[in-house]
């Protein structure tokens, strides 16, 4: 796929699956994820079309998850360090109209990334044109 991407001019933000509410504290899972990140560096890191690399997907916030992305984004910064590091970070509103990111793992991202599921779970499109 990133071979193709690049052929065709598209940006690719690659992204282990590190999500939701995994086992933080279960070291094995941690061994799995470094690998998972691990190979998918080793295997795109020549190519153009990859700029970002990503080491999780919304999980909820807390020590032991933040331990555990921390050590990722710390292997991922020694086997690329020139790419930008990001996740999906978990969002709230503030009120009605202004989503909040206000992970503490964003001192050490590059990006700060969310998802918007406006006219999916979270009312309908024409709700994206009053947000900030």
């Amino acid at each position: 796929m990133t071979r193709l991407a690049g052929e065709m001019g598209i940006m690719v933000w690659s992204e282990i699956p590190v999500y939701w509410t995994i086992l933080w504290d279960n070291p094995e899972t941690y061994v799995n994820a470094r690998n998972q990140l691990g190979e998918m560096i080793t295997r795109d890191k020549n190519k153009a079309s990859v700029i970002l690399w990503s080491v999780a997907n919304e999980t909820p916030v807390g020590p032991a998850r933040n331990q555990f992305l921390k050590g990722l984004i710390d292997q991922a910064r020694s086997l690329d360090p020139t790419r930008l590091l990001t996740a999906a970070n978990e969002r709230h509103y503030a009120d009605a109209n202004t989503q909040v990111v206000d992970d503490p793992l964003g001192e050490y991202l590059d990006v700060l990334g969310c998802n918007e599921y406006i006219g999916w779970y979270d009312g309908l499109p024409e709700k994206a044109d009053g947000l900030r």
